[in-house]
């Protein structure tokens, strides 16, 4: 469950272009500091007092904060709490991405299985096809390489030589 829950945190991040995590002064009539994934901002004026952060889907992060909140350590602490929290969504996102490769073969490898199955060649000599112009390439890269380099080397000193024997103009 906690996946699906991570999952829907990055959904969010890209179709919104980022996520933000806001933690707020507590107002003196006693309400608590509340904190939330949105704010009431309104291009540079932001009417809350608080610390607000937006986390960018490429783990950049931007942060402003309220000047009654730079006198506030421990609204300060709340706050990097949440925005670590936040953060480590990333980071098991990519770590799934990265255990979970192989998923992305199984489309192509059963479709390639059920395809020898059903009698389909066609995929068997595409494969072949490829397979055999690799191999070429590769052999006529060996075979022609070590004649062109001489080539090429033998153009390049006889260059220098004539340049290094012209008699210097004045």
């Amino acid at each position: 469950m906690r996946m699906w829950r991570d999952l829907q945190d990055v959904i969010k991040m890209v179709s919104e272009g980022g996520m933000q995590v806001v933690t707020l002064v507590a107002e003196p009539e006693g309400d608590i500091t509340v904190s939330s994934t949105s704010s009431a901002y309104q291009g540079k004026v932001y009417d809350r007092r608080g610390i607000r952060t937006t986390i960018q889907f490429d783990s950049d992060y931007v942060t402003t904060l309220s000047l009654e909140a730079l006198a506030m350590p421990e609204l300060w602490k709340r706050h990097t709490t949440i925005l670590q929290k936040k953060l480590i969504i990333l980071q098991r996102i990519r770590g799934w991405v990265q255990r979970s490769w192989l998923l992305f073969l199984l489309f192509p490898a059963g479709t390639f299985i059920f395809d020898v199955m059903a009698g389909g060649y066609s995929v068997l000599l595409a494969v072949a096809i490829v397979l055999a112009r690799t191999w070429v390439v590769r052999f006529l890269y060996k075979l022609l390489r070590p004649p062109a380099l001489a080539v090429a080397r033998r153009y390049a000193q006889r260059r220098f030589r004539r340049f290094v024997s012209m008699p210097a103009q004045r």
